[in-house]
Parts: structure tokens; sequence; C-alpha cells
């Protein structure tokens, strides 16, 4: 795994029962007030927020500085993509000790606490290593989930996911820890990322109940690529059928 993989020793320490949201940014600062505010209305400051701006400007950055709000931080960085915006936000609540951590897209907006019913699927099925909800299932065409939530194939969406730290962690092979760096910016990863963690023993799962996100404006993030999204989707798929046949991925 590359420098832009996950950071191993970021896991080092006790861990705790806080559980961080990580929201990937890229312009739309709209879309951030929203999700933003969503969680606040929800989470009631509960859970310390970090927004991974990987815009390369400091809008989102000044906003997020004028709300002064304790739970709330940003961090800016010229474009890592998915991948490497999942890996820092991983490492960041990693580091602050979390077992658990969520992921979401900038336009994604809480309907009701998200969290209890997430963090509770990790603690009624304990070889689980993501959650996310049965909104993010209807995108995947052929996928089917049984009673415990359990998805097949083994993956979702990274629209709006928890995390386990002891999945991400697990295993000796450094390939399979953390999002893999070979994708491009937003194409595949969260796939590869899911059958990671099944190989190690770790299930994808959705909560059994109603959604409680809403997802404002699918697909709207890859559009903003325009020309670059074909290169982009082309060297992920090149990658993630290598990794396919070397770590024999279930079939999407």
């Amino acid at each position: 795994m590359s420098e832009a993989g996950f950071n191993i020793a970021c896991a080092a320490g006790p861990r705790n029962d806080t559980v961080g949201i990580g929201v990937v940014c890229f312009h739309r600062l709209d879309d951030v007030r929203v999700a933003v505010a969503s969680i606040a209305k929800h989470g009631g400051g509960r859970y310390p927020t970090v927004l991974f701006d990987n815009s390369g400007d400091s809008v989102i950055g000044d906003w997020a500085e004028d709300q002064a709000l304790p739970w709330l931080t940003c961090i800016s960085s010229p474009n890592q993509g998915c991948w490497g915006a999942r890996n820092r936000i991983a490492e960041h609540f990693a580091m602050l000790g979390c077992k658990h951590w969520i992921a979401q897209d900038m336009d994604v907006e809480w309907t009701g606490d998200i969290v209890p019913p997430m963090l509770a699927v990790f603690k009624r099925y304990p070889d689980t290593g993501v959650v996310t909800w049965p909104l993010a299932t209807q995108s995947m065409g052929n996928h089917r989930y049984d009673a415990t939530g359990a998805c097949w194939p083994p993956e979702c969406p990274g629209m709006c996911c928890m995390y386990s730290i002891e999945a991400l962690t697990a295993g000796d092979c450094p390939d399979l820890i953390g999002w893999c760096p070979e994708f491009g910016l937003c194409w595949r990863g969260d796939t590869d990322y899911c059958y990671s963690v099944y190989s190690k023993g770790y299930q994808t799962r959705v909560v059994l109940a109603p959604d409680m996100v809403n997802h404002r404006h699918p697909h709207r993030g890859t559009a903003m690529l325009g020309s670059r999204l074909i290169p982009e989707q082309q060297k992920s798929e090149a990658a993630f059928r290598a990794r396919s046949k070397r770590f024999r991925w279930p079939r999407v």
C-alpha cells in the first residue's frame, strides 16, 4: 500500500465509544450547509464532525470557522478523491480512539439521529464491518440482504456508512487495510473496501429499519468531474479487475 493508504500507526492506543462523523466535501457549500444543519439538529453536538474538504480552496473551511461550533472542524486538502478522504477521516478518528465512525457524502441529510440504530447493528452482530441504510442498496441492482441485514454481494456504496476500526485494521496484509489508493477519485473503491473486510470475516449490513437519511443529489459529485469522469472510471475498473483476480473477490 502506498503512503496514500491508511496509516496503521494511527490506530495504536486504547479505544472509546465516541462516534465520529466525517463528511467528504468537494465545493457545493449549499450541500455542506444542509448536511451540517441536519447533523446539528439530530446529533445535538454529541458527535465530533470533520468536514474533509477536497476543494483546494478556503470556501468551506472559512464557512466552518465562522460557525464556531465546538464539535465541527474542517480539514482542507488538495483533492484526494473519495478514497484518500476516507483514509484521512479514518486516521483522524482512529487517533481520537473511536471504535466506529461514519463517512458520508456532502449531499446526505439526516432525518433523525442515525448513530444509535447503526451502532446497534455492530453490537448485535459482532462480525459486522460496514453498516449502511436500505436507501444505499437501491442503486446496486440485484443485491439482496438477509434477516440479519447482511448484503450479498457483500458491498454497498459509501453514501453514508458506519465503519469499524477493528475491521479496517484486521489482518496481516497491508493491501487489505483501509481504502486502496490505486483507484481513481470516485469509482469502485467502496466495493473494494467492503470486499476487503469481507475477506477478513466481516459483513456489510443494512439497518433493518426505515431510512433516516436523504440523499439529495445522487451522482452530482461524480458529474462535477466532467470529461475526467470516464478516465477515472477506467482507471478504477482496471484496479478492481486486478484486485478481484488477486484476492478472488465475489462477482458484482
